[in-house]
């Protein structure tokens, strides 16, 4: 078994608590899921165990990110239908820290912290962004399970995949 140490700058709610401890088999720390635990990629690169850094290959890793989101929206579309924001809460979680995996690795950067102050401005340091994506990355935090999180939440997908598209283009023209 590895336990892994969760770094201060990521041990903060809705995502972990400053208690939170990550324990792993030791023949799966190298096969880790770095999109079903938040942040894993980075958790990982805090403790030396991370094989492949995602930030240096963004387009290798976004279209993951992107198309997992695809799947599990319809998923959280039929809950918020239904009502059932208790249920919508650990998904929508982890699509936020997807978000915020895409739009920092999109920068060729990693995610440097996850409180929803140091958000707000860090977000507007980023090279590309969607606009006002700090104060929206802070409200998605601040009320992760609300419907119109899950609907601002799409947005910024929608707009961060226009931007990577962008990206995506000029990487292949070099």
């Amino acid at each position: 078994m590895v336990e892994l140490k969760l770094p201060k700058e990521l041990a903060a709610a809705p995502f972990y608590t400053s208690q939170t401890t990550i324990t792993l088999e030791e023949e799966a720390v190298a096969k880790a899921d770095i999109f079903e635990i938040p942040f894993m990629a980075e958790i990982l690169w805090y403790n030396d165990k991370l094989e492949s850094i995602p930030w240096y290959h963004p387009l290798k890793y976004i279209p993951i990110i992107q198309k997992e989101w695809e799947n599990d929206k319809k998923v959280l579309n039929s809950l918020y239908e239904a009502r059932n924001r208790k249920v919508a809460r650990p998904l929508m979680i982890k699509h936020i820290a997807a978000l915020m995996n895409a739009l920092w690795w999109m920068n060729r950067l990693k995610v440097p912290a996850v409180n929803s102050e140091f958000l707000k401005e860090a977000a507007h340091e980023l090279p590309k962004a969607p606009v006002n994506a700090g104060e929206r990355l802070a409200f998605l935090i601040q009320t992760p399970d609300h419907y119109h999180s899950f609907v601002q939440l799409n947005e910024l997908f929608v707009e961060n995949k226009k931007q990577f598209a962008v990206v995506k283009i000029k990487e292949q023209r070099k």
